[in-house]
């Protein structure tokens, strides 16, 4: 499975996070560096600027990529609830 496949699935199906979960805790910091922006954009909806994500610890992207995942899950509810106020 593709990092960028994970990251979608770590999003958008709740039912198979521990599964992710126990895919990314056997991630190292290249299959980390490949997918941040990515997380940041769909947390943020823009790539992150400035951020040099390669100083970071593999704990310390963890940590990010599941914060950042957490705020797109939260901002994707969000858009469902309130749909027809746009």
């Amino acid at each position: 499975m593709a990092t960028a496949d994970i990251v979608r699935i770590f999003m958008y199906n709740k039912e198979i996070k521990i599964k992710v979960m126990s895919v990314i805790d056997t991630w190292n910091k290249d299959q980390f560096l490949q997918v941040m922006s990515d997380a940041h954009k769909y947390a943020y909806g823009f790539r992150p600027n400035g951020v040099n994500y390669s100083e970071w610890t593999i704990e310390e992207l963890k940590t990010e990529f599941i914060e950042l995942n957490k705020i797109a899950q939260d901002n994707d509810e969000w858009e469902a609830t309130h749909h027809d106020n746009f």
